[in-house]
């Protein structure tokens, strides 16, 4: 059934649920819409976040909503992830928005928080005897700090807040509660690095701190405030004053946080494979551009699994394609990323849960 022409996207919501949703695009955002977009929409009484996996000229149902506004500016995934995501869908049985959720770095999507606040006549309510103890005291809260989420609150009155208190004392006119969306707790982290300005001023009036400071600068060239504050505790608020005064230039860079120990020397090549490696490997190889396969690959320990592992992916990765490795516990994490390491270098990630949520933006 075709309802109505237009601009639509199908969207999965990042909730527990199984179903995708058609939303319609407002004109003035039909130019910015792409399949991998995170997309803010309405759903019921909330606004979600969501992600385009197919654009329409038509929809197929009646009475659809707008979308309210799209988060990125270039796509997270292209559209040839799509069909992958959906296979994981069906084949774990699992939301597609939650499968999706799960792919991208933790933290970014924008947050629905409600926040509190007291009201002219929840101020007039605190000087009746007739409140009870624990209303009285978390208006005295509100009104002394002002209007904060409720997770804040409730640390404040040390004691967890029922919703029915919550609605009652709305009901009474004291508290006000209002939703607000929060952008996404992860962004790329930001370094300060440091310049020596060319044409700068004579450097003869400058204190023996701020002369090493600027030699230590240009022996550099460029230098970031972390390494220089390592050599002279007291070079932040030093290198600000010599900046506005026409010494140093200031820049913010991005900058990778690495989940990785220290460095790995590389390994010298793979091994010469038994006979049996060897006749699995080629089994394996064989078998990447047949489609999805599995294969059960039985060896008692240190009997050389994880070589064939490694001679698999490589051969992946000579014909263009990738390799996820799954670890079945985190304490065998750092044994895996060294081998891997050894032989791959820098091109492989590193996801798990003792990751933090920036290391896996930057992963």
């Amino acid at each position: 059934m075709t309802i109505a022409k237009g601009s639509y996207v199908k969207v999965a919501v990042a909730l527990p649920v199984f179903k995708t949703f058609t939303y319609e695009v407002p004109e003035p955002l039909c130019s910015s819409v792409m399949v991998g977009k995170r997309v803010l929409v309405p759903f019921k009484n909330l606004q979600l976040t969501g992600y385009i996996l197919a654009i329409r000229d038509t929809a197929d149902v009646a009475d659809v909503k707008k979308i309210l506004d799209i988060l990125d500016d270039v796509p997270l995934f292209p559209p040839s992830m799509v069909p992958f995501f959906r296979w994981i869908a069906d084949y774990y049985l699992y939301p597609i928005g939650q499968v999706i959720k799960g792919a991208l770095p933790g933290g970014l999507n924008v947050r629905q928080v409600v926040t509190v606040d007291i009201t002219e006549k929840g101020r007039s309510a605190l000087s009746a005897a007739c409140l009870k103890p624990f209303d009285c005291h978390l208006l005295k809260v509100l009104e002394k700090r002002g209007a904060m989420g409720m997770r804040m609150l409730s640390r404040m009155v040390k004691k967890e807040i029922l919703p029915e208190t919550m609605f009652r004392m709305e009901r009474r006119g004291w508290i006000t509660r209002q939703r607000k969306l929060a952008p996404g707790r992860v962004r790329p982290k930001m370094e300060r690095y440091v310049t020596a300005v060319e044409g700068r001023p004579p450097s003869g009036s400058l204190s023996k701190v701020r002369q090493k400071i600027l030699d230590i600068v240009e022996g550099y060239g460029e230098i970031s405030v972390r390494a220089l504050k390592a050599e002279i505790p007291t070079a932040a608020s030093l290198v600000r004053k010599m900046a506005a005064e026409g010494f140093l230039n200031i820049v913010e860079r991005e900058v990778y946080r690495d989940p990785f120990g220290e460095a790995i020397e590389r390994d010298s090549g793979p091994p010469t494979l038994t006979e049996d490696q060897a006749s699995v490997v080629e089994t394996l190889v064989s078998a990447l551009g047949r489609g999805f396969q599995t294969y059960l690959l039985y060896g008692i320990t240190a009997s050389g699994k994880t070589e064939v592992y490694m001679q698999a992916v490589a051969a992946a990765i000579s014909q263009g394609k990738q390799a996820l490795v799954l670890v079945p516990e985190i304490a065998l994490i750092s044994q895996t990323e060294r081998i891997f390491r050894a032989r791959f270098g820098d091109r492989i990630a590193l996801l798990h849960s003792g990751l933090s949520e920036g290391e896996r933006f930057d992963q």
